[in-house]
């Protein structure tokens, strides 16, 4: 059996047991670790309870939603939606209500000067874009596949998620969206 002691302020370690079969992991200042049982030359992912968010506290490890409505659009027509959420995420899906275009962005500017972009035209290199859901159905969920890191580039940085949403139901309506986040800091 292979030992490993995290010292205290680190969150992050690299860990070598070629041959062994098992990993001990202890944390300093922390009684919650996750001990992996491996194969011989796998690798191993330990996650430890303590001391892994920025400030020292737990990160969630729980999918979670966070949904926004927003105020009826006529048919074609663009509103914002801003959500409270997670200042960095992992972005896992996006349920919307009603058929729309859905566009989630790094920044109030990000989203300001991509406005007038066409569907079906490429965003260019670093425009603050993180995602683009086009739907025609009701209640229609887009699984973000592989995942996608994203977050909020505002400085200093905060939990707000930035959206365009523009109605495409042939009505005018409030459109739900909903985001599907793993929060990657606290």
């Amino acid at each position: 059996m292979a030992n490993l002691s995290v010292p205290p302020g680190n969150n992050q370690v690299g860990v070598s047991a070629e041959g062994a079969t098992e990993v001990a992991v202890s944390a300093s200042e922390t009684e919650d670790a996750t001990v992996a049982t491996l194969a011989p030359s796998k690798m191993v992912v330990v996650a430890m309870k303590g001391g892994i968010g920025a400030d020292g506290g737990d990160l969630p490890t729980i999918r979670e939603e966070f949904a926004g409505t927003t105020a009826s659009l006529l048919n074609l027509d663009t509103g914002n939606l801003d959500l409270d959420a997670y200042p960095s995420y992992a972005l896992l899906g996006i349920t919307l209500s009603h058929p729309c275009r859905c566009r989630l962005y790094t920044d109030n500017t990000s989203r300001a000067n991509d406005a007038g972009r066409s569907v079906g035209t490429d965003p260019d290199p670093g425009s603050g874009l993180i995602a683009e859901v086009v739907s025609i159905q009701n209640d229609y969920r887009q699984k973000i596949t592989p995942f996608v890191a994203g977050g909020n580039l505002d400085d200093p940085p905060t939990n707000k998620a930035y959206l365009s949403v523009t109605n495409q139901s042939g009505s005018t309506r409030p459109i739900t969206v909903s985001l599907t986040l793993v929060s990657l800091e606290n």
